[in-house]
């Protein structure tokens, strides 16, 4: 019993630090980070976009729109989809999911909304068909960064659209692909009621007062307190191809700073101390077999009854700069 308790490795069996590694620490208007060097720069990724986001607003989506992304250990995804063997297993599920380091989770539009997920093992790998979305590929060459909120112990939590902000001046580029694993002190969000296939003439999934049968929105911050896993696409210089694909994060940030998020949302799991592997973490926070749900984060900026955004106390992301040249339409 001693010999536990005086234990100060990582909780939870498993993970385990990585080698030692150099690091800078920086202060940041409510933040402190620790950037961890690496042995190589960063090769700029080419960002696939998949399908067209525009068609959620309109008519929806049919068979044609459906594309295959695999969730290999490398591979980082996000948008519209579902797990399942073709379309039409999937027509009435799709709904918001997100993919790294060889996990593949999801939120079904169908029955209870209870998320799902696959992961990598051996030769299975997760298949996840799209509607529409973004991927690029993170691998050892990504930079870690930690961060931890500062100030008042009992009230202090980072916004997503500084750790944004963070992430492209660190990455020293105008559009970053990020992961970020961290404790939550509360989440924005929402995520599809229905299955955006087929829908019916003039409807607008987003406009009142269809929105409420469409969307569910969370009407305060939800999850504190949790972990989550966040994959994304921030830029602060949206090119024509990819402004479709993302949105304005805050209305109390620069207006040209977008992004794109989904988070899947776990029981708290502490992080190891130091620098540590991604994809180890990744697979540590599936491993129970246990998603709360995965949401799109959004900025709720609605004066009085707004919900604002999703805040962090402290966790860890790591990003690559991304090329907008990007490979539009993604596999068939």
């Amino acid at each position: 019993m001693t010999k536990i308790l005086r234990d100060e490795g990582p909780a939870g069996g498993g993970l385990e630090t990585g080698p030692a590694a150099s690091s800078v620490a920086l202060d940041r208007s409510g933040m402190t980070l620790q950037v961890f060097t690496q042995r190589a720069a960063a090769a700029i990724v080419s960002l696939e976009l998949i399908g067209d986001p525009a068609k959620m607003a309109s008519r929806g989506y049919a068979a044609a729109d459906d594309r295959t992304w695999r969730a290999a250990p490398n591979g980082v995804a996000l948008g519209l989809g579902a797990l399942g063997p073709d379309f039409d297993a999937c027509r009435d599920r799709y709904g918001e999911f997100l993919a790294a380091a060889g996990v593949a989770a999801y939120r079904p539009s169908e029955g209870p909304n209870r998320p799902d997920f696959e992961l990598t093992a051996g030769a299975f790998v997760p298949e996840v068909r799209v509607l529409y979305g973004l991927a690029f590929a993170l691998d050892a060459t990504a930079r870690l960064v930690r961060f931890e909120a500062k100030g008042d112990p009992l009230n202090r939590s980072v916004l997503l659209s500084k750790l944004a902000e963070a992430c492209l001046d660190q990455s020293e580029t105008r559009t970053v692909g990020m992961v970020l694993i961290g404790e939550t002190d509360g989440l924005v969000g929402a995520a599809l009621r229905r299955s955006p296939v087929e829908i019916p003439d003039g409807t607008d999934p987003f406009a009142h007062p269809q929105a409420r049968d469409w969307l569910s929105m969370t009407s305060e911050p939800e999850h504190a307190r949790s972990t989550a896993l966040v994959v994304g696409v921030a830029t602060n210089a949206a090119s024509p191809v990819l402004a479709p694909f993302v949105r304005p994060l805050a209305r109390s940030s620069p207006p040209e700073l977008q992004g794109h998020f989904h988070a899947a949302v776990v029981p708290f799991r502490p992080l190891p101390r130091g620098s540590f592997e991604m994809a180890a973490t990744v697979r540590h926070l599936f491993h129970p077999g246990r998603v709360e749900t995965v949401l799109h984060l959004l900025g709720d900026s609605r004066p009085i009854v707004g919900a604002g955004e999703s805040t962090f106390t402290r966790g860890a992301f790591w990003f690559v700069p991304l090329s907008t040249d990007a490979n539009v339409g993604g596999p068939a």
